[in-house]
C-alpha cells in the first residue's frame, strides 16, 4: 500500500506603497531607530513578523466566517505555550516563511529617509517630554517585496487545501507589513501564488519488514540564520515539529 504526504510551495508578492519601518531592535544614539537590512543594504522584514501578522488576520477571518475553526489556525500557524490550557496543547506551526525581500528587478535607488516621532500626552494632548525619536523609514512607493512560502506536510490533499485557502484568505485581509500601519506606513498590494503541489509517496509503515531507531541533535536552533553586523533578530528556538514533517524530511533525504 501507497501513501501520501502533501507540501505546498508559493511566493508572497507584495507591492509597496509609501513609506514601510520595521526595526532590528537596535538603538543608535540620541534615540536612533534604523531600518533592518538585509546584506544589500535593502529594507527586511523578518519572516516572524510576517508570520505573526498573518496569524492575526487569521484570527479576524475568523470573526468573520464561521466555518473557520481555532484548530485550523492552530494546525497552519501553531499554537504556543502561552496560549495553550490542560485542554490546548501546544502544537507546531506548518507554515514556514522566508523574510519578506525588495526583489532584485526593484533593488534600485536611495529609498531610506530619517523621520522624526514623537509621543502625544493623552490626557494633556501635548508632546511627552524626551521622547522625540528618529526612524530610518524606507520609501517603497513602486517597488516589488517577495517571500517564500512552504505549507505542510499534510497526510491527505484536503487537509493541505484547507490550510491553503486560510493563508490566502488570510493575505487578502492585511493591508501590509511591518510597523505602524494604523499611521498608514507598511501599505500595500497582497498577492499568494502557489506552485504545483509536491505529493510524496512512502511506503506503509505496518509492512515495513523492519525497525530501526534513530536520534536527533539540534547543532544550532533550528530557526537561526546569519544576520548582517549592525542588525540582529529575536527569533525563538522551534521546539516542536509533527510527524508529517519528520517523515517528509526522511521521505525526501532517501530518495534524493
Amino acid at each position: 500500500m501507497e501513501n501520501k504526504l502533501f507540501l505546498a510551495k508559493g511566493t508572497l508578492r507584495v507591492a509597496a506603497k509609501g513609506y514601510w519601518f520595521t526595526s532590528g531592535g537596535e538603538k543608535g544614539s540620541f534615540g536612533y531607530y534604523p531600518h533592518l537590512k538585509d546584506k544589500r543594504g535593502l529594507p527586511v522584514f523578518p519572516d516572524t513578523q510576517i508570520h505573526g501578522d498573518l496569524k492575526m488576520s487569521a484570527g479576524w477571518l475568523k470573526s468573520l466566517d464561521s466555518s473557520v475553526k481555532d484548530d485550523l489556525i492552530a494546525e497552519v500557524f501553531g499554537r504556543g505555550g502561552e496560549e495553550s490550557d490542560r485542554n490546548l496543547h501546544p502544537r507546531p506551526s506548518r507554515l514556514y516563511i522566508s523574510d519578506l525581500v525588495v526583489n532584485d528587478g526593484a533593488a534600485s535607488g536611495n529609498i531610506f529617509d530619517i523621520k522624526p516621532r514623537i509621543e502625544i500626552e493623552e490626557d494633556k494632548r501635548t508632546a511627552k517630554k524626551h521622547m522625540l525619536v528618529s526612524l530610518e523609514m524606507s520609501y517603497l512607493e513602486g517597488k516589488k517585496l517577495e517571500a517564500e512560502v512552504y505549507l505542510g506536510y499534510f497526510d491527505n490533499r484536503t487537509g493541505l487545501d484547507n490550510a491553503k485557502k486560510l493563508v490566502e484568505e488570510s493575505a487578502q485581509l492585511l493591508s501590509g507589513f511591518g510597523a505602524f500601519r494604523s499611521r498608514g506606513y507598511g501599505r500595500g498590494e497582497m498577492e499568494l501564488e502557489w506552485e504545483e503541489d509536491i505529493a510524496i509517496e512512502y511506503k506503509d509503515t505496518d509492512k515495513c519488514d523492519s525497525e530501526f531507531i534513530y536520534y536527533l541533535e539540534a547543532l544550532v536552533n533550528f530557526r537561526n540564520k546569519p544576520i548582517e553586523p549592525g542588525s540582529y533578530q529575536n527569533i525563538e528556538t522551534l521546539k516542536h515539529i509533527t510527524s508529517d514533517q519528520l517523515r517528509g524530511w526522511f521521505v525526501n533525504a532517501y530518495e534524493n
